[in-house]
C-alpha cells in the first residue's frame, strides 16, 4: 500500500500521527465491514475518518505548525 513511499518519509508521517503508525489495508477494511454490518444500522449520512487521528491532530494546529492554545490534545503539529 505504501511501497512507493520512502521509509524515512513513512517514519516521519507515522511519528506525527496520534496512533503512531501508517494505515494498513485492514484498517480501511474494518471500517467498511462495520458500515456494512448491522452494528451500523442506525448510522445515516456520516463521514468516518479512517486516518489514524490525522484530522484530529490537524484540527488542533493553528496553521503555522503550532498547537492552538484552546486545543484539548497534546498531539504534535507537523513541522
Amino acid at each position: 500500500m505504501h511501497s512507493h513511499i520512502d521509509q524515512a518519509l513513512k517514519d516521519r508521517i507515522a511519528a506525527n500521527l496520534p496512533i503512531r503508525r501508517m494505515g494498513q489495508p485492514d484498517d480501511m477494511a474494518a471500517a467498511i465491514l462495520f458500515l456494512c454490518s448491522g452494528a451500523a444500522s442506525f448510522v445515516y449520512s456520516a463521514a468516518l475518518d479512517v486516518d489514524g487521528g490525522s484530522m484530529f491532530r490537524l484540527a488542533a494546529c493553528d496553521g503555522r505548525g503550532a498547537l492552538r492554545p484552546d486545543a484539548s490534545t497534546r498531539s504534535p503539529c507537523l513541522q
